[in-house]
């Protein structure tokens, strides 16, 4: 019998897991319970993110690859999509379970999200209908932005990423982030022109 996959995936390089409750939470979550939200499928695994696609769109307006961190993992005491329904209302939808304990074994694999296809509900977030998932080498979406940026001595920027996570700072500074990207364009641009 074949053993199932939970892959917990994450913008963020995440060195240790330990079960938390995490920050973001669907309206009806439960804010109690300390776990390590996990799914068998990595494309539902990225749908269950708070801001997940969004975020994957947002990497690819700025230019930047869509990387995404896989972490697989085993553990002692995991409670399955059917345990958790009460608790999450749409556990159902991403096969979420949750692994209640340290992980035993965590193996990371990076993934650029190529050919995204995204699909706006009426009323709910956006959604990644499909992607290819290609394998990478290891790499840090925050390293990414800081080099397109040239934030690299920058604590306030380290410090913002650290606090809040990739997805959310992307999702809140898109706009922002696009805007200094056609600035900086711009200005390049009148460099070669008067150089």
């Amino acid at each position: 019998m074949a053993q199932t996959k939970y892959i917990h995936v994450s913008f963020d390089v995440v060195d240790t897991f330990k079960p938390r409750v995490p920050k973001s939470r669907i309206e009806g979550e439960d804010d109690t319970i300390p776990r390590i939200c996990v799914s068998n499928r990595i494309l539902d695994c990225v749908n269950a993110m708070p801001s997940g696609p969004e975020t994957i769109q947002a990497m690819q307006q700025l230019g930047l690859p869509a990387i995404i961190h896989a972490y697989y993992m085993q553990a002692q005491e995991i409670w399955n999509t059917e345990a958790i329904i009460q608790y999450v209302p749409d556990a159902r939808c991403y096969g979420e379970s949750w692994v209640r304990t340290v992980p035993t074994h965590v193996h990371r694999v990076d993934y650029q999200v190529l050919e995204p296809q995204f699909y706006q509900t009426k009323t709910g977030p956006l959604r990644l209908l499909g992607a290819q998932f290609k394998r990478r080498p290891f790499s840090d979406n925050v390293t990414r932005l800081a080099d397109l940026f040239r934030l690299h001595d920058s604590s306030t920027f380290a410090r913002l990423m650290r606090k809040y996570g990739y997805a959310k700072v992307m999702f809140n500074l898109k706009d922002e982030f696009l805007r200094l990207l056609d600035t900086k364009t711009e200005s390049q641009e009148k460099e070669l022109n008067h150089g």
